[in-house]
């Protein structure tokens, strides 16, 4: 990858997450602070979890104004809110439930209805808070899979190319199933963007994704590129054990 990455590795699973939980307090602060309130874009999956639940809990809760927070998703699975797959769930669980965040600023996709409708949906959101565009999110949280995908923006996937719709429907083959994912224009007009990755199992396709040297659609995280913003890149030991690269402070 060209540039230096911003890059911070930590030698535990509890540094990373108590590391990337802080962190992510001083950037919504920052965001409360310059701008009078906070978009985040929040994903799912178990990389995230433990620092949901640190945000939700004791002492980092009480240092942001949650009431002038705003949460987003990154994707959605099709499913219902109160299924143990729903990304919104488990959100809601580990973070939202904890913290003093209105309704109304809880802004999830609709898994329960058909993935062309909760996309539709979704964007018109979107376009409502963010007219005429684009969706300055303030920071966005985004995992990474063992084949390099980012929210569900899957390899050989049609949405990979969106260049205008900021939600899209996706029929992912390998999985059998269909997500709703924002797109890479959405993604990619955040202003602070985060890719956490954790485990022995992501250790290939970090070094691979950190060594290419231009975005692909065949590693659709290489696609994440923050127009006018900062992209950082958070890992436990394990996860980069197979990288050469400097630590950055």
């Amino acid at each position: 990858m060209q540039g230096t990455p911003d890059i911070c590795i930590f030698d535990s699973l509890e540094e990373f997450e108590r590391k990337s939980a802080e962190e992510i307090v001083h950037l919504m602060q920052g965001s409360l602070r310059d701008r009078g309130a906070c978009t985040v874009v929040l994903s799912g999956g178990e990389t995230p979890k433990g620092i949901y639940r640190r945000l939700g809990s004791d002492p980092l809760k009480h240092l942001l104004d949650w009431s002038r927070v705003s949460v987003f998703f990154s994707d959605e699975r099709c499913v219902s809110p109160d299924d143990p797959q729903s990304n919104y769930g488990m959100v809601q669980r580990e973070l939202i439930s904890h913290v003093g965040i209105a309704p109304r600023n809880v802004h999830r996709i609709s898994g329960e209805s058909s993935p062309e409708e909760a996309a539709i949906r979704y964007e018109k959101v979107l376009r409502t808070v963010y007219s005429p565009g684009p969706p300055r999110f303030d920071v966005v949280l985004l995992g990474m899979g063992s084949d390099g995908h980012t929210a569900s923006l899957f390899p050989a996937t049609d949405a990979l190319g969106e260049e205008n719709r900021w939600v899209r429907e996706v029929f992912v083959p390998h999985l059998n199933a269909s997500r709703v994912t924002l797109t890479f224009p959405a993604i990619n007009s955040g202003r602070e963007v985060l890719i956490l990755a954790t485990g022995l199992s992501k250790a290939p396709m970090v070094e691979r994704v950190l060594s290419v040297q231009a975005p692909t659609k065949a590693l659709p995280i290489t696609l994440v590129r923050p127009a006018e913003g900062s992209l950082r890149w958070r890992f436990d030991k394990q996860a980069a054990s197979k990288l050469s690269i400097p630590n950055s402070p």
